[in-house]
C-alpha cells in the first residue's frame, strides 16, 4: 500500500502530507519500517502506530476510551461520553434532536459551562443549583454539544458511580466531570480534582436556584425544528413544567413502540408524572412521592 499511495500521489501533495499506518496488532518492526521509508521520501512525515500505541492512546484519554467501548458495543459502566448519554437519554431522536432544546433561557449558565479558562481551580468548579437535581446532567451534556468544540466533546465524561468518580480524579487529569446527583462529591474531592486540573460539573446544594427554568417557547421551536410535530411538540413543551429531564423523558414515551411497559402505564401514573415540573428534589415530601410513583 505504501509504494502504491507513494507513486499515485504527487511529490508535491506528499510535502503537505503525512503518511500514517495503523495495525490493531503488535508490530515491533514499526520504528525500523518508518526509518526505512523516510529516506528519500517526499512525505512531509511517516507513523506507524501498533496495538501498543492504541491502547496507550486509548488509557491516557478516558473520553475517547469511551467512545471507542462504545462503538464496540461494550460500553463501560458508571461512565459516558457526552455523545453516548446524549444517544442513550434521547433514543430513535438521538440523530435528528438538537441540544440546543434544553438550553432555552439559560445562556448565562451555558456560558459558564462552556467559556475559556475554567480548569484547574476550584472556584471554576461549577455547582448548578436547581429544583431536579436529575436535570443537572442532561442539561451539562446539552451545552457541551451544543457548543460543537471538540477540545470540549472530547474530555467530557457523565460519571454515575462513585468508584469511577473516585478513580478518575486521582488517576486522570484536565477532564470535564460531569458528576451525576447520586454520586454526591465532598469538598476534600472537588479539591482533589482540582489539583488535577479538573473542571467538575455537579448538583449543588444551595437553597437558591441558578438554573432558570426552560424557556417553553424556545423548547417548543427547537422540537419543532427537530422533526417533533407541531401539537405534540407544543404539549410537550408546557407539560415538562420546565424541566429539561421530564422533556426528555416525554419523548422517550412519544418513540416508545406501542406495547412495551412504558405504554402500559396507567394514564393516572402518566399524567401524575407530567406534574413532577413543580417537585423540588431538595424537599423530602416531594422525593416521597416520587418514590411512590416509580
Amino acid at each position: 500500500d505504501f509504494k502504491k499511495r507513494t507513486k499515485n500521489t504527487s511529490n508535491g501533495r506528499q510535502a503537505g502530507l503525512t503518511y500514517v499506518v495503523v495495525t490493531p496488532r503488535h508490530w515491533e518492526q514499526k520504528a525500523s519500517w518508518v526509518d526505512d521509508k523516510s529516506k528519500g521520501s517526499a512525505w512531509k512525515d511517516i507513523r506507524a502506530y501498533d496495538v501498543d500505541d492504541l491502547i496507550g492512546w486509548l488509557q491516557s484519554e478516558p473520553g475517547i476510551s469511551a467512545w471507542f467501548t462504545r462503538i464496540l458495543g461494550k460500553p463501560s459502566s458508571g461512565v459516558r461520553d457526552v455523545e453516548g448519554y446524549w444517544e442513550n437519554a434521547t433514543r430513535e431522536l438521538a440523530g435528528s434532536l438538537k441540544p440546543s432544546v434544553l438550553l432555552g433561557g439559560r445562556e448565562s449558565v451555558v456560558v459558564g459551562l462552556t467559556g475559556p479558562g475554567t480548569q484547574g481551580d476550584l472556584n471554576k468548579h461549577i455547582a448548578i443549583c436547581c429544583r431536579s437535581p436529575a436535570e443537572v446532567v442532561p442539561f451539562a451534556v446539552a451545552s457541551i454539544l451544543a457548543s460543537e468544540d471538540q477540545s470540549l466533546i472530547g474530555r467530557a465524561l457523565v460519571l454515575t458511580s462513585r468508584e469511577i468518580w473516585e478513580r478518575i480524579i486521582v488517576e486522570e487529569s484536565g477532564m470535564i466531570l460531569i458528576v451525576d446527583h447520586s454520586v454526591q462529591p465532598s469538598i476534600e474531592e472537588l479539591q482533589q480534582a482540582a489539583s488535577s486540573l479538573h473542571q467538575v460539573i455537579y448538583c449543588g446544594n444551595s437553597s437558591t436556584d441558578n438554573l432558570n427554568r426552560l424557556d417553553t417557547f424556545e423548547a417548543e421551536k427547537c422540537l419543532t425544528d427537530s422533526g417533533v410535530d407541531e401539537a405534540r411538540a407544543a404539549q410537550i413543551a408546557r407539560r415538562c413544567g420546565g424541566d429539561g429531564r421530564i422533556l426528555l423523558d416525554q419523548l422517550i414515551e412519544l418513540t416508545e413502540s406501542v406495547g412495551t411497559p412504558m405504554s402500559k402505564l396507567p394514564d393516572r401514573i402518566k399524567s401524575a408524572c407530567l406534574l413532577v415540573g413543580g417537585w423540588d428534589g431538595r424537599q423530602e415530601a416531594d422525593r416521597q412521592v416520587i418514590e411512590y410513583l416509580s
